[in-house]
């Protein structure tokens, strides 16, 4: 089974755990972006649009899981 098989796997079990967001779901491809920045390659430069929208996926999962932590 792939990395990404595996990832995509463990997030569809701990969605039946935790009900996550609309929102949260959509993060995801946060994945890619943790991909190119933690390994080297030819990657294309992110634009200031897509770097926009990125930052406001992920910090709403981090709020999320932030606010999922403080309540449990």
């Amino acid at each position: 089974m792939t990395d990404k098989r595996l990832l995509d796997e463990f997030v569809r079990r701990i969605v039946d755990i935790v009900h996550p967001e609309r929102h949260v779901r959509k993060a995801s491809v946060l994945t890619a972006y943790a991909v190119q920045t933690r390994y080297p390659g030819d990657y294309e430069p992110v634009s200031e649009t897509e770097f926009r929208e990125v930052l406001e996926m992920a910090t709403h999962v981090f709020d999320w899981a932030k606010a999922a932590i403080v309540n449990r």
